[in-house]
């Protein structure tokens, strides 16, 4: 077999089973998405940590940080907005929303005082710890 076409299929194997794997995470518990970056942020979730872009799913008991001078927003299924400034670190909890009754209950473990979060709810009932 000629080694370009192996280098190609080699290239769309790995390209088809990352796709699978993130779409296999997406379908687990994704309770939202990055809708504003600037800077630097990471989720870690499991052990693992990875960079978060724009757009990236963001999932139930992920530690979601940013680096200094960054700011990140989250914004939830229902359309909740959560902002974090610059060096936050925040794990996501619990998440659940009603959307027949329009409510629902999140809950964050803040870690730092001296982060910057501002959430934007309504009909939540919200809970933070630090």
């Amino acid at each position: 077999m000629d080694r370009r076409v192996l280098q190609r299929l080699i290239i769309i194997a790995v390209m088809l089973i990352s796709g699978f794997a993130s779409g296999q995470c997406a379908a687990q518990d994704a309770i939202g998405t990055v809708s504003r970056i600037q800077g630097e942020a990471s989720g870690t979730r499991g052990g693992a940590t990875r960079a978060l872009a724009l757009n990236a799913a963001v999932f139930l008991n992920e530690v979601v940080s940013t680096a200094e001078t960054a700011r990140l927003e989250v914004t939830f299924t229902d359309n909740t907005r959560l902002t974090l400034g610059e060096k936050a670190k925040l794990t996501l909890d619990a998440y659940v929303f009603d959307s027949a009754a329009g409510k629902g209950t999140i809950k964050f473990g803040l870690v730092g005082a001296s982060a910057l979060c501002q959430a934007r709810c309504r009909n939540w009932r919200a809970r933070m710890s630090a």
